[in-house]
């Protein structure tokens, strides 16, 4: 047993990442419904990476899997993998319930005509509960960074990579897979779809700017790793949205725009957070050197004893 890691979460971590391969497996084979690319395929949205883009799941899932043997065998501390499994574990049940949802959308797209309309309200009522889950399973998995950062145990290259790394690569690559889900929940509305390019190019900035943020405050050190996965997953996001055939021109520039600012802004952002940091650690020693000190008593030997024992001056 991993000290430090309760039995209970060692088994649910366990479990829940048997689960995630199993009802992936199920839903790539065709066995539970049609796969995610048909699916996406019938339901493209204009912030839709390129469909090479979507192999980012076999790094997420493998460097997952190595985590988890890392935190089951002890090649983690107990302390962090007490952290991070209550996250991973909840990131996995919403991508599991996204999963599940998800192949209960009709392969036809319903069009836009009035007739139309009981289809559209059908397909709203899956891809908004979706696009729920994509979120939820974002925030889970930005709480193991959270956690990790909150953690004080210095952790080896193996926590950095298969723990700290994996975890910002998934929420990375989630926060854009939000978009697309509520990009998809926006174009279905019973009244009609709300995307346009100008809607789609503030979704990319969203992502991109919030990508940023989390990459920053989230990843600065001492998880080095969480920020440097994040900035990767949503560049790669960014870039299948710029590769993407259904992404036009304008969405295409935002896509753009949003990897120089995190090529360009997030090393400043980190510097000066660590700074920040830096200096309010200072100025709490500060305010503490400051502090008015208690005047405390000085004792000689003097005032404790008689030193003259008793005896009188000779005259």
């Amino acid at each position: 047993m991993v000290e430090d890691f309760s039995l209970g979460w060692q088994t649910a971590l366990g479990a829940g990442y048997a689960v995630l391969l199993a009802v992936n497996y199920a839903s790539l084979s065709g066995k539970i419904g049609p796969t995610n690319a048909k699916i996406s395929g019938a339901y493209p949205t204009q912030v839709t990476p390129a469909n090479w883009a979507f192999s980012i799941w076999g790094p997420i899932f493998l460097l997952e899997g190595a985590g988890v043997g890392a935190m089951l065998t002890g090649g983690v501390s107990g302390e962090v993998a007490q952290a991070v499994a209550p996250s991973w574990f909840a990131t996995w049940f919403f991508q599991n319930a996204w999963q599940l949802s998800f192949i209960q959308l009709p392969l036809q797209k319903p069009g836009d005509a009035p007739a139309a309309t009981a289809e559209r309200a059908k397909a709203f009522r899956v891809l908004l509960p979706c696009a729920g889950y994509l979120v939820a399973a974002q925030l889970s998995m930005l709480s193991a960074g959270i956690r990790l950062r909150q953690n004080d145990v210095e952790g080896s290259w193996l926590q950095a990579v298969a723990v700290d790394f994996a975890s910002g690569l998934n929420a990375g690559w989630l926060a854009a897979a939000s978009g697309i889900g509520i990009g998809q929940a926006l174009d279905l509305l019973p009244s009609g779809s709300r995307t346009s390019p100008r809607l789609s190019s503030a979704l990319v900035y969203s992502v991109s700017l919030y990508g940023l943020l989390a990459a920053a405050v989230v990843g600065a050190k001492p998880i080095q790793g969480f920020g440097l996965g994040y900035a990767l997953a949503t560049m790669w996001a960014l870039t299948g949205i710029r590769a993407s055939p259904t992404s036009p021109p304008q969405v295409k520039s935002s896509a753009n725009a949003g990897r120089l600012t995190l090529v360009t802004v997030r090393p400043c952002c980190r510097v000066h957070v660590q700074a920040d940091l830096d200096d309010v650690l200072i100025e709490e020693l500060e305010m503490l050197e400051d502090a008015p000190k208690e005047k405390t008593n000085q004792w000689k030997m003097q005032d404790l004893c008689d030193l003259r024992f008793g005896m009188e001056e000779s005259t």
